[in-house]
C-alpha cells in the first residue's frame, strides 16, 4: 500500500480558493481550520481544567457570615445618616448638592506584594463608578431593543440522514476529509507531548440536527451619558477588611455649585482670590501630624489655609513592590513610586477641575427553549433540550481632563509601612493655593529694576493693607458646600 504524504498548508490554500465561491459555509468547517492552523496554543493542564472548575463551583459563595463589600455599605450608611452630616442631607433632598457613594473589592489578598497598587486602583475604580453615576444623574440616553422568536415544527417527523444536508459538495467533501486526516495527526503529536493518550477521545459522528421548537426572548438596553465632573469630590473613603483578609475601599462624593465655584475661581482668577473670614491652620502641620493614617486618604480636598485662604490639596499614594536586597535599587524604586503617587495626586486636580466623562452601557437579558433532534450516519436519533438564561452586561467609561494649573506644589512626602500587612507605602500630597499661584507668576514674570526705578520706589513704599480674618475653620465640614 501506497501512501501520499499531505502537505496541509498548500491543500488549505487550494481548498480556501475553491470554498470562497460556495456562498455558504458551515460553522464547523471555519472553527476546525482556525483551530489547527492559526496556532491557537493547547491548555498545558487541560486534564485538571474540569477537576478544577468542579471544586471552584462546589466551593459556591464565601460561608464568612462578614461580608466585606456590605461592610462598608454599611458603614457608609451608618455615616450618611449620623447627624453630623445632616445639614447636607437636608440640601440633597431640597437638589442643592449631590451625595453618591460606590464601593470596589480589591481582587488580590496581602499575601500578593502588588496588593497596595490594588488597593488604590480599587479606589480609583469605584470612585469612576460613582463618578458614572453621577453624570447619569445630568442626562442619560436609553435604548431598547427586544427581540421575540418563536418556531414550531409539531409534525413529528424526524428526517433520516442525508449528506447532501451538509451542504458540501462532494469534491470539497473529499478535501475536508484530509484536511481532518492532516489536522488529527497534528493533534495526536500534541496530546502525545502533553503525556495524553489520544486514543482517548474518539471522533465524533457526522450528525444532522432538525429542529422541532424553538422559543426565545432577547431583550437588550442601551444606556449612554455624557456630562461634566467639575466640582466632584470625595468627601470620605471607608476601607474594610474581613477575617479572610478580604478588603474593600467605598467612597462617598459630593458635588455642591459652592465648590463648582472654586474651581472656576481656579481657573480663571490668577490668584486674586479673598480670603475667607477665617484664620486656618497651618497645612503642612495638619498633614504631617496625620501621617500615620494618610494612607487613608485618596482624591482631592478644598481647605483652608494658615492665612485663612481656600486652597486645594490633593492626596496621591502608590507602593514599592520591588523585590531587591540592593539598598540602592531600592531607594530607586521608592522614588519612582513617589513619582507614581505625585502623578495620580495631579490627575485627580485636572479631573476635578476640568474633567468630562463618557458612560456606556449595554445590558442584554432572555432565555431560549430549544427542542431538536440530532440523527448521525448510524440513523441514530437522540434528543436535545436546552433551556439557556442570556445575562450579560458591557460597561466603557472614558474621563478626560486638560487644565492648565499655575503655582501647584508638594506639600508633604511621606513614606511608610501598612500597618498589618508591612507592604511599603509612598504618598505625595499636591498643594494649589492663592499665594502660591500669584507667587509663581510673580517669579515667572521677573525683570530687573534699573537704577531709576530703584530711587523712585526708595522715596515713598506702598504698603499694602492688611485684610482682617476671624474664626476658625475645621476643613471639609458642611457649611463648606
Amino acid at each position: 500500500m501506497i501512501t501520499k504524504k499531505i502537505n496541509c498548508k498548500k491543500t488549505i490554500k487550494i481548498f480556501m480558493k475553491k470554498i470562497s465561491m460556495i456562498t455558504k459555509i458551515p460553522t464547523y468547517l471555519g472553527i476546525l481550520i482556525l483551530t489547527v492552523f492559526l496556532s491557537i496554543p493547547v491548555l498545558s493542564h487541560s486534564a485538571d481544567v474540569s477537576k478544577d472548575l468542579d471544586v471552584v463551583l462546589s466551593a459556591g459563595i464565601s460561608q464568612d457570615d462578614a461580608d466585606v463589600q456590605q461592610l462598608v455599605e454599611d458603614q457608609i450608611e451608618h455615616y450618611l445618616k449620623s447627624p453630623d452630616i445632616s445639614f447636607l442631607r437636608e440640601k440633597e433632598a431640597r437638589g442643592e448638592i449631590y451625595l453618591g457613594y460606590a464601593i470596589e473589592e480589591i481582587p488580590v489578598g496581602p499575601e500578593n506584594k502588588s496588593w497596595a497598587k490594588h488597593r488604590v486602583i480599587a479606589y480609583e475604580r469605584a470612585f469612576i463608578e460613582a463618578q458614572n453615576r453621577f453624570i447619569s444623574l445630568q442626562g442619560i440616553e436609553i435604548k431598547e431593543n427586544t427581540i421575540k422568536e418563536l418556531y414550531s415544527n409539531a409534525s413529528g417527523k424526524i428526517p433520516k440522514f442525508d449528506k447532501k444536508d451538509i451542504n458540501i459538495p462532494e469534491k470539497y467533501r473529499q478535501i475536508l476529509s484530509k484536511i481532518t486526516a492532516c489536522a488529527e495527526g497534528r493533534l495526536d503529536k500534541e496530546l502525545e507531548k502533553l503525556g495524553i493518550n489520544p486514543s482517548d477521545f474518539s471522533s465524533a459522528q457526522e450528525t444532522q440536527r432538525t429542529t422541532m421548537l424553538k422559543d426565545a426572548l432577547e431583550k437588550k438596553t442601551f444606556t449612554k451619558a455624557i456630562g461634566s465632573l467639575v466640582g466632584l469630590l470625595p468627601l470620605k473613603t471607608f476601607e474594610g477588611q474581613n477575617s479572610k483578609r478580604h478588603h474593600a475601599i467605598g467612597v462617598v462624593v459630593i458635588y455642591s455649585p459652592k465648590i463648582k465655584q472654586f474651581t472656576h475661581d481656579i481657573l480663571h482668577s490668577r490668584g486674586n482670590i479673598q480670603p475667607k473670614n477665617k484664620i486656618g491652620q497651618s497645612l503642612f502641620e495638619r498633614i504631617s501630624k496625620n501621617k500615620d493614617t494618610l494612607y487613608n486618604d485618596f482624591g482631592v480636598r478644598q481647605v483652608v489655609d494658615e492665612k485663612g485662604y481656600p486652597a486645594l490639596i490633593s492626596f496621591g499614594q502608590w507602593s514599592n513592590s520591588a523585590i531587591t536586597r540592593n539598598d540602592r535599587l531600592q531607594r530607586r524604586y521608592r522614588k519612582i513610586a513617589q513619582k507614581q503617587a505625585r502623578s495620580i495626586a495631579d490627575n485627580a486636580i485636572a479631573t476635578f477641575l476640568a474633567g468630562s466623562a463618557v458612560y456606556d452601557s449595554e445590558s442584554t437579558i432572555g432565555n431560549s427553549i430549544e427542542q431538536h433532534f440530532d440523527v448521525d450516519s448510524t440513523d441514530y436519533i437522540e434528543e436535545v433540550i436546552l433551556e439557556d438564561i442570556i445575562d450579560s452586561l458591557r460597561e466603557k467609561s472614558r474621563n478626560r481632563a486638560r487644565v492648565n494649573v499655575v503655582g501647584l506644589r508638594d506639600l508633604y512626602k511621606w513614606t511608610m509601612k501598612h500597618p498589618i500587612y508591612e507592604h511599603e507605602i509612598v504618598g505625595v500630597v499636591r498643594v494649589w493655593s492663592p499665594q502660591g499661584e500669584r507667587g509663581a507668576r510673580d517669579l515667572k514674570n521677573w525683570k530687573p529694576i534699573s537704577k531709576i526705578e530703584k530711587t523712585k520706589k526708595s522715596g515713598k513704599e506702598m504698603t499694602t493693607p492688611e485684610t482682617k480674618v476671624i474664626g476658625g475653620n475645621d476643613y471639609m465640614k458642611p457649611e463648606d458646600f
